[in-house]
């Protein structure tokens, strides 16, 4: 990571796949299952959106219009091609901005979306601050790395020091409960949702970087630090995964 090209070889591959982290069509239904008292046509904004799997799949979930934030422009570039290319113009809104500095009036949308991205901020800081947005009896979707084993291995534990941030599931529902929300539902992804919706898409993009810079020693820093991710997960993938959390703003409305 220390090389200068390091981030831009891993957004060139990251760019060219169609999650950025672990989910699924499937997962983001069931979330939105659990999201009680939506109006019809809610107003939605989904956070960290990347290149915007999940929000076209709640476009065609809702009848809602959807603001998606990303900081990464070449992400928002990429959903605002596919928006125009499936005539969402109307309905999906792409903006480059910084999910730490949302400038949002209050009480701006009906549901806020994460997948996978609130580790940019940490859960608490993510849940806590964006409250301000929802409307009373909102609700926020978040999916979030955690802890599903406790004791996991020290080769495994090593690997998540780089997001001190994980924890058990429990912790995160106190934080649910602590900074205001009523918790609807959450559950643990399938493994599948980091295998074939992400892992897969990912090998095929490294194969092709391989390809593209032989003997290239910051591709090669890419590539093994993305292997060993995945070798991670295949060996204990028991021990963590991605949790989400769904919850209603109806304590204490802001």
């Amino acid at each position: 990571m220390d090389d200068p090209r390091f981030w831009d070889l891993f957004f060139e591959l990251f760019e060219n796949i169609p999650r950025q982290g672990p989910g699924s069509l499937e997962a983001t239904g069931k979330a939105l299952s659990l999201c009680q008292g939506l109006p019809d046509t809610p107003d939605i904004l989904d956070i960290g959106c990347g290149r915007g799997a999940q929000t076209l799949d709640l476009a065609g979930m809702t009848k809602g219009g959807i603001t998606a934030v990303d900081n990464h422009a070449p992400f928002v570039e990429r959903l605002a091609e596919a928006v125009r290319n499936k005539g969402l113009g109307a309905r999906i809104r792409p903006l480059v901005g910084d999910m730490t500095a949302l400038d949002f009036p209050d009480k701006s949308f009906d549901l806020i979306w994460c997948e996978g991205a609130i580790y940019n901020i940490g859960f608490d800081a993510g849940i806590s601050s964006w409250r301000r947005l929802l409307r009373p009896n909102g609700c926020m979707a978040v999916s979030e790395a955690v802890w599903l084993r406790t004791h996991a291995p020290e080769e495994c534990r090593k690997f998540w020091e780089a997001y001190p941030g994980i924890r058990d599931i429990k912790a995160n529902l106190d934080a649910i409960q602590a900074h205001g929300f009523d918790l609807l539902g959450h559950f643990t992804e399938a493994k599948e949702c980091w295998t074939e919706e992400f892992y897969a898409p990912l090998k095929e993009r490294m194969r092709l970087m391989e390809e593209k810079y032989p003997g290239d020693e910051a591709a090669g820093g890419v590539l093994k630090h993305l292997r060993h991710e995945i070798d991670m997960y295949d060996k204990y993938k028991d021990y963590y995964g991605y949790e989400f959390f769904v919850m209603k703003n109806t304590t204490n409305n802001p």
